[in-house]
């Protein structure tokens, strides 16, 4: 029940509406003043990824003045998050995103670390934001803003529909949480205190 099912299907889920949560993160970037963003993630067939690319693009979409690349990475490990910053740093800084939304919280650590080392300034010449905000987002050496999935309220949502498909009470038998934007200096540059934002 714990997950997202496939596109079109009616298999009963509790899931975080990754689409929301794509929308906060760039919502987020853009509000910062960045405009060249970048979307880092794959495989693109996984339905979580490509929710979060959606919302992502959608949010850039509305703004007009903004642009969002799409680097497709075939792990969502920090191997994977370094390959990624392998890939922009043989770029002019010049040609650079001024922001990078990874797909998970391992992805964008592996980028961060990445960054860091070749000289890069983050956030201030990259912010990075990740995804899932796993306990080690908060403890990295520059503390990463993430989303952050309702976990809390998944056991218990959970628990309510199997119940009710037992007694034949569930009506809406897939049920999404909204995310929350948690803010650290990642990307606001802040002391790593944190700010929940919902939609």
């Amino acid at each position: 029940l714990l997950r997202r099912p496939g596109r079109g299907s009616a298999q009963p889920s509790v899931a975080v509406d990754d689409v929301l949560g794509g929308r906060l993160a760039a919502r987020h970037l853009l509000g910062l003043g960045r405009r060249s963003l970048a979307f880092a993630g794959g495989p693109l067939e996984v339905t979580q990824v490509a929710d979060r690319l959606q919302g992502a693009g959608e949010e850039v979409q509305s703004r007009g003045d903004a642009t969002l690349e799409v680097i497709t990475v075939a792990e969502r490990t920090l191997a994977g998050g370094r390959a990624v910053a392998a890939q922009l740093l043989r770029r002019p800084p010049g040609r650079r995103p001024d922001a990078v939304f990874a797909v998970n919280d391992l992805l964008a650590l592996g980028l961060l670390q990445a960054l860091v080392a070749a000289g890069v300034r983050v956030p201030e010449d990259v912010a990075v934001i990740g995804y899932d905000d796993i306990e080690f987002a908060a403890a990295s050496l520059i503390p990463l803003s993430s989303i952050r999935a309702p976990q809390d309220d998944f056991g218990a949502a959970a628990v309510e529909l199997l119940l009710g498909l037992v007694d034949g009470t569930a009506h809406d038998t897939q049920l999404t949480h909204p995310p929350a934007l948690v803010v650290r200096a990642s990307t606001a540059g802040t002391d790593g205190t944190e700010n929940k934002e919902k939609a």
